[in-house]
């Protein structure tokens, strides 16, 4: 049993170092231009947050890129508009689908066949989507849906009539069903914006003991057919810390820093992020910031930080203004600081069993707006550190030894 406890702490730290690993060295490869960071905004900027990495760079095209990448510190990085996973980090619209008009027919039974159906499904001219209000929702609040279907009629959409004949919530952690939905409907009332204008509303009202992903599945008619469409939600009913009012701004060292001040009902690792955008202007979007670690129950003043060379580089004047700050507690039965201790003493992790979902989350903070500073204010210096050091150390030895 020790060895296979064991064996599952090489395993998480393994998959802790590759993740940092894979966030620290970015491998990219430009052929043009060996080594160079692509810009915020261009499509190969984009790739490269997506994760699409291609990895034969010889290493000194590695070492190029990360001399690039680490001007900026891990915890505080440049912040462009393709990057709306982060500058909406709750929306939730989801695309519309086309409504089958014929099922296929005589498809082969083994899902793992190639062979294609006899007779292949016919489409209709009608879609339809299901989307949500928010991604996230926190405490005991209602979650609201919106279901509707159209077709193109002379270039403009047709918004059609719907039945909703059944909506099923579960639970993906426990797989108990929610309650039925409290409003369902298009007549104003109960949440719905606008009375008959053919987008439906479905009000669901999760409980305390509702807690991680939901899984909603809402079946419709809409001109005779039949359509199944689904989404998902993360609910966190328990409020384990919130964010309070009484931020303030300060240059210390260079850098903009922001203290928040947070009220943790709940002890443990905490994780917080934001956003810094322009708050004139084209809101033009500047830095992220991150924060991580144990925090013990009682009020805080958490330092959100964005570095100093990120503004100075973008060139923008304040008033800035910190947009989606937001947080979560991790729910795991070893946090990283855990994790890193029993690695340097050789100590092995108890009660590894985890049946509650991993996440606590805070409701999301009111924006900040700064006071004025210009962008000259802030440091031009990159980022130093001694994990830095070492990587760089680490790629010229690599690139030394290669042989071409």
């Amino acid at each position: 049993m020790k060895t296979k406890t064991k064996r599952m702490l090489h395993i998480a730290w393994a998959s802790i170092a590759i993740v940092t690993a894979a966030f620290i060295v970015v491998l990219y490869t430009d052929t043009n231009r060996k080594g160079a960071m692509p810009k915020p905004g261009t499509e190969e900027y984009a790739k490269l947050n997506e994760g699409g990495f291609i990895i034969d760079m010889d290493p000194n095209q590695q070492l190029a890129f990360y001399k690039e990448w680490a001007k900026y510190p891990p915890y505080s990085r440049p912040l462009g508009l393709d990057q709306t996973d982060l500058l909406s980090p709750n929306q939730a619209n989801e695309p519309a689908i086309p409504v089958v008009q014929e099922q296929a027919e005589g498809c082969p039974t083994d899902p793992k066949s190639r062979t294609p159906c006899s007779k292949p499904p016919r489409i209709s001219d009608i879609s339809c989507s299901l989307s949500m209000d928010k991604r996230l929702s926190v405490g005991v609040e209602d979650q609201k849906l919106f279901v509707e279907c159209h077709r193109t009629v002379e270039d403009r959409l047709e918004r059609l009539p719907i039945e909703i004949t059944q909506v099923v919530t579960v639970n993906q952690t426990t797989k108990q069903r929610l309650a039925s939905p409290i409003f369902q409907g298009d007549d104003g009332s109960n949440g719905d914006a606008v009375a008959n204008d053919r987008i439906y509303t479905v009000v669901l009202r999760p409980g305390k003991q509702d807690w991680g992903w939901m899984n909603v599945g809402v079946s419709i008619t809409v001109q005779k057919l039949s359509q199944a469409l689904t989404t998902a939600w993360f609910s966190s009913p328990r409020i384990v810390a919130e964010f309070k009012p009484g931020m303030s701004d300060f240059i210390q060292e260079g850098h903009l820093h922001i203290s928040v001040p947070v009220v943790v009902h709940k002890a443990g690792y905490y994780l917080f992020q934001a956003n810094l955008l322009e708050q004139g202007g084209d809101h033009t979007p500047i830095a992220t910031s991150d924060w991580k670690g144990n925090l013990e129950a009682g009020v805080h003043l958490v330092p959100m930080v964005f570095f100093g060379k990120i503004i100075r580089d973008r060139d923008v004047n304040g008033p800035f203004v910190m947009q989606n700050l937001r947080g979560h507690r991790l729910n795991l039965p070893v946090v990283p600081g855990e994790l890193s201790a029993l690695m340097r003493t050789g100590g092995i992790p108890k009660n590894l069993k985890q049946d509650e979902p991993e996440f606590e989350y805070l409701p999301v903070a009111a924006e900040h707006v700064t006071r004025y500073y210009s962008a000259h204010d802030f440091s031009d210096q990159e980022w130093t550190s001694p994990e830095k050091d070492d990587r760089i150390r680490f790629l010229r030895e690599m690139a030394q030894k290669d042989p071409d």
